[in-house]
């Protein structure tokens, strides 16, 4: 198995200003909510925990910045701990983006108006559910975890993603769990479809909605799309690790690797960011987020002059 460069501080801080992006995007989704009243819809509520799961995410990921240069045994609890928020946000994201298709089929094909009981399920589904996976994550990793890092060939050091750890180590566990990732996947991608086809099948082209229902539609067909852009990067990745030879020398094998390694961490990193440009940035949340930046606008405008005034009070009171 290959590790990536030996100097990989370059990569880490691309990492961390990509994933700067994400979590603008998320904090831009999360204070939007907060302070527009017009935005606080259930469907908009859904795009807010996803955006507050890959806001951990995005800052765990930056984060990583501040690993460089220090020993291996230093850096462990933080490869661990983001190994821990990984497993978290990976199970969680899937979860809301699955609730967030399948709210918009219960809308459009159930005409179900009643989310109020569902909210709850969903928020157990979405925040509670991954810490299942965290605990079983931890527990099959423990031995390696606990084990003294200096007796492990793994990789546990600062010449790769030391938050990947060693699979091969833990075949049955990685291979189960992106069973679990692809099945909501499909699942996700059944919905999407559900509610195309529903959209395609009552668009009349003499509508006056028309141009309004295509633009849904075709922003629909992102949905699934996104989805499996993120992880099948991350999937061919971790299965290559799996079942390569960790001895052999192949130049090509090698190199392929090594590239959907850099791209694991380029796409975990801009995840939010694809995420808010797919749920979260509609024309409705253009609108707000331009007038909440005016209002931002103003309110810069107006202490500028009150503040330009304390200092030319203190200026003269000690001059």
């Amino acid at each position: 198995m290959v590790n990536l460069p030996e100097k990989i501080e370059p990569l880490i801080v691309t990492n961390a200003i990509l994933s700067c992006f994400s979590i603008i995007c998320c904090l831009i989704i999360i204070v939007l909510f907060i302070t527009r009243k017009s935005l606080r819809s259930f469907v908009f509520s859904l795009v807010l925990y996803l955006s507050v799961t890959e806001l951990l995410q995005g800052i765990t990921m930056f984060l990583s910045i501040f690993s460089m240069n220090i020993d291996t045994k230093k850096a462990q609890p933080f490869c661990e701990f983001q190994k821990i928020v990984f497993d978290y946000t990976d199970i969680s994201s899937l979860v809301w983006i699955n609730v967030i298709s399948y709210t918009l089929y219960d809308m459009m094909i159930s005409s179900n108006e009643d989310f109020s009981k569902k909210q709850k399920i969903y928020i157990i589904l979405g925040f509670i559910l991954p810490l299942v996976n965290v605990i079983i994550s931890f527990y099959t990793r423990s031995d390696e975890i606990f084990s003294d890092s200096s007796d492990k060939n793994t990789t546990q050091s600062l010449d790769s993603w030391c938050w990947l750890g060693d699979i091969k180590q833990h075949k049955t566990y990685a291979i189960v769990m992106y069973a679990i990732f692809w099945t909501l996947l499909t699942v996700n991608f059944i919905y999407s479809c559900r509610v195309i086809n529903f959209l395609k099948n009552s668009c009349d082209i003499e509508d006056n909605n028309y141009r309004r229902i295509r633009k849904m539609i075709n922003k629909l067909y992102l949905y699934p799309i996104i989805s499996i852009f993120c992880w099948v990067v991350a999937t061919v990745h971790r299965f290559l690790q799996i079942f390569l030879d960790d001895d052999n020398d192949n130049n090509k094998t090698n190199r392929l690797e090594l590239i959907f390694s850099i791209l694991h961490g380029i796409f975990l990193s801009i995840r939010g960011f694809l995420f808010f440009v797919v749920y979260g940035c509609d024309a409705k949340v253009r609108k707000e987020f331009i007038i909440f930046g005016k209002y931002v606008h103003v309110k810069i405008l107006n202490i500028i002059p009150k503040w330009r005034k304390v200092d030319s009070d203190f200026t003269q009171n000690h001059s």
